[in-house]
C-alpha cells in the first residue's frame, strides 16, 4: 500500500559534506535547489490525502533545514492532512525550532565531536549535546531518535555504541542503527557490522534502496517513483478508449459519469499506435507477446484510425482502491460495448488473428506509472468545446 510520502525540500544544497552521503551515487538533477510553496505544492498536498497518505518524511537531497520555507512545508503537510505523521531528518547543525512534527532524526557517526566531524564534515559543527539539548528544550513532546551510520573508524564496535547511548539517553527516545547502504561512497573501506542488543535500538542491517515503493515530492514539485527521478508518480486512475471506442462513446461517457470516479482530464492521443507500442514494450512480456500486440494495433489502425482518448479518472479513494474502481469501470465498459469482447470475437487480416478489446486499464499500481508516464505528456488536452465536438461526431478525428 502508498501510504509514505517523502518530501525533498532540498535538492543537493548541504552544510555538511558527509564521507558517506548516498545522494553523491544519485543520477538526478531536477534543477530545482529548493521546493517552492505555490497552488502545485497545495494541489499535491490535497491528491495525498484523497489517497489516504499520511506519512510524511521530510529528507534530502540536502538538508532540510536550509529551506527558509521549511516551517511553512510542514504547516501545510498538517493542513490538508491533520492526521499525518511528520518526521523530518537533519544533521542538527541549523538550531532551529521545527514546528508540528512527530519526530526528529538527527544523523550522527560519534559522540566525540572531532570524530563525528571527520566523517560529517561541518563547517560550523554544533557540539552533539548542545543539539540535542536545544531541540529537546524546545520540542518536549516530540519523538528524537539519533540515526547511526556504522562505519570503521567511529562507531565500529558495541562498546562504542554503549558509550553513544550512555553519552545521549538523557534526550533520545531511539535509536536507528545500520550498516552502510550499498553503493555509497568509500563503501568497501568504511562498512563494518556487528550484533547488539538493546531495547531502545533499532538495528537495519544490510539494507538497499532498491526495493523503494513511496512517494517522492521532489524540491521541482513534481512526484516521482525513484530517488533518480526516472518516473513520475501520478495518483491518478485511467481508462484509454481506442479508436474502436467512438462507436460507444456518448453511452461510454455516461458511464463514466454514473460511476463513483470522476474525469479530471481528458486527453487526444493523435499517433495512438506509437504510444501504445511504446507502453506494450515496457512489460517486456517476450517477442511472441509483442508481435501479437503489434498486429493487434495496426489492425485497430487500418479498421478505426489512429487516435484514442484518455480518461484520467480520481476519487476520495487511496490507490489500491482506486485501482479496483477503475478496473471495474473497464470490466463493465468492455462487457457491454466491445466490439468483440462480449463475444469472444476476432478480427482476421491475412495470417494475423487479433481480438480487439476496447479500453485499456492497467492491473497494478506500478502499471499505473509506467503508463501514464507516456500518456500523461504525449497527448493533447481537450478543454470542454473540443470534448463535445467528440461527442457530437461519435470520433476522434478533430
Amino acid at each position: 500500500m502508498l501510504d509514505k510520502c517523502y518530501i525533498i525540500p532540498v535538492e543537493k544544497r548541504c552544510n555538511a559534506d558527509c564521507t558517506i552521503c548516498i545522494s553523491k551515487s544519485r543520477n538526478y538533477n531536477s534543477g530545482c535547489e529548493f521546493l517552492e510553496i505555490d497552488s502545485k505544492f497545495c494541489d499535491n498536498l490535497q491528491l495525498l490525502s484523497k489517497r489516504s497518505v499520511k506519512k510524511f518524511e521530510i529528507t534530502g537531497g540536502g538538508e532540510p533545514f536550509l529551506n527558509k520555507d521549511l516551517d511553512k512545508i510542514i504547516k501545510l503537510v498538517r493542513y490538508y492532512i491533520p492526521d499525518s505523521y511528520i518526521k523530518v531528518y537533519t544533521n542538527g547543525n541549523v538550531l532551529k525550532n521545527v514546528g508540528d512534527i512527530q519526530e526528529l532524526d538527527i544523523s550522527v557517526f560519534h559522540y566525540d565531536n572531532v570524530i563525528n566531524n571527520k566523517f560529517q564534515r561541518v563547517i560550523k559543527q554544533v557540539p552533539l549535546i548542545e543539539k540535542l539539548k536545544f531541540f529537546r528544550t524546545n520540542n518536549p513532546n516530540i519523538k528524537i531518535r539519533l540515526s547511526i551510520a556504522l562505519i570503521r573508524g567511529a562507531i565500529d564496535s558495541s562498546e562504542e555504541l554503549d558509550k553513544m547511548i550512555e553519552y545521549t539517553k538523557d534526550y533520545v527516545d531511539e535509536y536507528v542503527v545500520r550498516t552502510l547502504y550499498p553503493g555509497c561512497p568509500h563503501y568497501d573501506e568504511l562498512f563494518v557490522d556487528f550484533e547488539y542488543e538493546n531495547s531502545k535500538v533499532v538495528f537495519e542491517r544490510l539494507n538497499g534502496l532498491d526495493d523503494f515503493d513511496g512517494i517522492l515530492l521532489w524540491s521541482d514539485g513534481n512526484m516521482y517513483t525513484d530517488w533518480n527521478l526516472n518516473r513520475k508518480r501520478f495518483l491518478e486512475g485511467y481508462i484509454l478508449l481506442k479508436p474502436d471506442a467512438q462507436v460507444y462513446i456518448n453511452q461510454i461517457e455516461q458511464m463514466v459519469s454514473e460511476s463513483s470516479l470522476v474525469v479530471k482530464r481528458r486527453i487526444l492521443l493523435e499517433k495512438f499506435i506509437s504510444y501504445i507500442s511504446e507502453i506494450y514494450e515496457s512489460y517486456n512480456r517476450g517477442i511472441e507477446y509483442e508481435s501479437l500486440i503489434y498486429n493487434h494495433l495496426h489492425n485497430l489502425s487500418m479498421l478505426f484510425g489512429n487516435n484514442a482518448l484518455v480518461y484520467l479518472l480520481d476519487g476520495d479513494y487511496n490507490m489500491e482502491e482506486l485501482v479496483r474502481k477503475t478496473l471495474e469501470l473497464k470490466k463493465n465498459i468492455r462487457d457491454k460495448y466491445s466490439f468483440t469482447h462480449a463475444s469472444g470475437g476476432y478480427v482476421i487480416r491475412g495470417e494475423n488473428v487479433s481480438h480487439l478489446n476496447l479500453v485499456h486499464t492497467p492491473d497494478t499500481v506500478s502499471e499505473f506509472n509506467n503508463d501514464l508516464n507516456i500518456l500523461y505528456d504525449s497527448g493533447r488536452s481537450l478543454g470542454d468545446e473540443e470534448f463535445k465536438k467528440v461527442l457530437r461526431h461519435r470520433s476522434f478525428y478533430l
